[in-house]
């Protein structure tokens, strides 16, 4: 199986260049100390180089970069998710609240959604609660940070695994200081042997 595509990042599956959430399986990757240092795989300047060829040239983020076929329209919105872990990944890698105050900028005024396909206010495509606190925190808010460490918390004993995961990223990425790089290992595991196919993660947690 290749793990990683051909822009750097973790594969779900054979030959996938378009999994939604390859940003954040392999800011995971980073974030438990995962090797870095390899071209041909995982680096922190090819996850930012990708997020870049994300944007666009009117500041919206879109799902994947243009380049990528999208064979079904809705992946083309960009998901909580996406939002999460592009905001993270820029503040964790470059130390820069750059794609967070991108991010911001958009969900201000637009009434805290986020439809970077039509570019306007679209109450479907209103964000997800925690997505909004992430962005919020790494631009500064106190408020925000108080409200998504509350947050984190919650998720983290009473979510399913995905919410338990999605702590613990937020939490690692932006040094809340709350969970341990080992904490989670059991979780990622539990989680992606639910799948079919045997995720990248689990085999790179079991080396």
């Amino acid at each position: 199986m290749a793990i990683w595509n051909s822009y750097g990042l973790l594969n779900s599956k054979e030959a996938d260049e378009t999994a939604e959430n390859t940003v954040l399986w392999t800011l995971q990757h980073i974030l438990r100390g995962g090797p870095v240092d390899d071209p041909a795989r995982c680096t922190v300047e090819r996850t930012i180089s990708y997020i870049i060829k994300c944007l666009s040239t009117d500041n919206w983020f879109n799902q994947f970069p243009e380049d990528v076929p999208i064979m079904v329209e809705e992946d083309r919105w960009m998901s909580p998710d996406q939002i999460i872990s592009m905001a993270c990944a820029y503040k964790y890698i470059k130390d820069s609240d750059k794609a967070a105050r991108l991010f911001a900028e958009k969900l201000k005024k637009h009434w805290l959604t986020y439809d970077n396909v039509a570019q306007c206010t679209n109450f479907k495509r209103l964000m997800q609660p925690t997505a909004v606190l992430t962005v919020f925190t790494i631009t500064g808010s106190f408020w925000a940070k108080f409200a998504l460490k509350q947050a984190l918390r919650l998720s983290w004993r009473y979510s399913s695994d995905s919410g338990k995961l999605k702590a613990w990223t937020i939490d690692r990425a932006l040094g809340l200081g709350m969970f341990g790089v080992e904490d989670a290992d059991e979780i990622f595991i539990r989680y992606f042997n639910k799948s079919t196919v045997v995720h990248p993660t689990v085999k790179l947690i079991k080396g």
